[in-house]
Formats: structure tokens, sequence, C-alpha cells
């Protein structure tokens, strides 16, 4: 039977790393809700824009198919050229293009709508009043999310420290001869030992470093952030 022990102060960065780490994911849960929050209003107003653009392109499209068939007309009676005819049906075709291309980006739009929010139906309502904020505050969800993944690596760096070179282990078991030489009396002894790694700094220094390799970059990432 083999049981490990707790190395001094051990148990305690081992409970703080998990509780760190509960709450990072909560923090961490709620700046992704903001942050999907802001891609479905994104999604939105892309499609309000695009859509004001298309309509636009609709009653361009057509007022200049009225106009062509106006000129078309003034032709046949002879007030006009051949020629105002050519030029009118040449922008007509410019509108139709552009008519096409508004139409394409609304599918986009409303494509892209969709994927995000797995929904074909718009709200009515979707207007805000703008934040009055012009910057980041300390109690922002991303903010607070990143301070929370920092927190995290910092105590699994102390969790790492408190293991030292390894886990110490208390050994326990029975031995039997019986069986090995059936002219002997049997005889059962029972052992204990202590396993207690060696190793040192060397031992924790690239798990150290390798954690801290990500500690800087959440450190990078938060000062981005500020102001």
């Amino acid at each position: 039977m083999q049981v490990p022990l707790w190395n001094l102060g051990q148990r305690d960065a081992e409970h703080k790393l998990a509780n760190q780490a509960e709450t990072s994911a909560e923090l961490q849960a709620a700046a992704i809700k903001l942050r999907v929050a802001g891609l479905v209003r994104g999604a939105l107003w892309d499609m309000a824009l695009v859509k004001i653009r298309f309509e636009q392109a609709q009653v361009e499209l057509g007022v200049y198919e009225q106009l062509l068939n106006k000129i078309q007309r003034r032709v046949e009676l002879g007030d006009l050229p051949r020629a105002d005819e050519l030029l009118a049906q040449t922008e007509l075709l410019q509108k139709r293009s552009v008519f096409t291309m508004a139409e394409a980006e609304l599918m986009h739009a409303r494509k892209r709508y969709t994927t995000i929010t797995q929904m074909t139906k718009v709200p009515g309502m979707y207007e805000e009043n703008l934040a009055a904020l012009l910057e980041i505050g300390q109690n922002h969800p991303t903010l607070v999310a990143i301070n929370s993944q920092i927190e995290r690596k910092q105590a699994e760096i102390n969790a790492i420290r408190s293991i030292g070179s390894g886990q110490t282990n208390v050994i326990a078991g029975i031995l039997s001869d019986e069986g090995v030489d059936a002219r002997s009396n049997r005889a059962e002894f029972f052992n204990v030992g202590v396993s207690i790694p060696f190793g040192g700094s060397a031992h924790l220094q690239p798990h150290i470093a390798a954690v801290n390799v990500e500690l800087n970059k959440l450190i990078a990432e938060r000062e981005q952030l500020l102001p």
C-alpha cells in the first residue's frame, strides 16, 4: 500500500489553485457571453446597414428602368437620338450590377446572423443606449476574466513550488515466504518505507518556466486592454 504525504504548504497551495481555477472559469464564461453579445449586436447592425443599401439600390434601379422606358419612347417618336438610349441602357446595367451586389451582401449578412444565433428571426427592437464610458474599466468582464487567469497561473506556480522535487510517499506491505521452501517454517514480515524524491530546483524550473510563458502572455494581453 502506498500513501502520498502532503509537502509543507502543498495542501493550501493546491486548494487555492482549485478555487482560483473555478473562479476563473466562471469569469471567463461571463466574458465570453459579453463577446457573443457583441457579435450578435454587430451582426444585427451590419444587416440593418446592408438592408438600407439594398433598398436604396432597389429604388434607384426602379427609377432608371422607368427613365429608360421614357427615353426609348421618345427615341421612337424621334425626339431624342439613339445615343441617349444607349447611354441610358449602360447606366441601367450599372444600377442592376449595384443592386445584385447589394442583394448578395444582404444574403451574406443574414447568413452571418443565422450562423451566430442559430435563428432566422430578427428582433423587432434592438436599439440600445450608447455607453458613456470611453475606456475599459477595472470591473469590465473581459479585464476581470484575464485578471483571474493571471491569478490562476500565479497560483499554479506556487502549487508547483510547493510540490518540490516530487511527492513523498509512505509505503507499507506484508511479505510472506510461504511456498519458497516446503521444509522451512512459514514467516510473514511487515515492511514500512518512505520514498523521498530528490532533484531540487533543476526538477521544478522547466515546469515553472512553461507556466511563466503563459503568464507573461496573459499580462501582455491585459496591457493591451488598459488605457
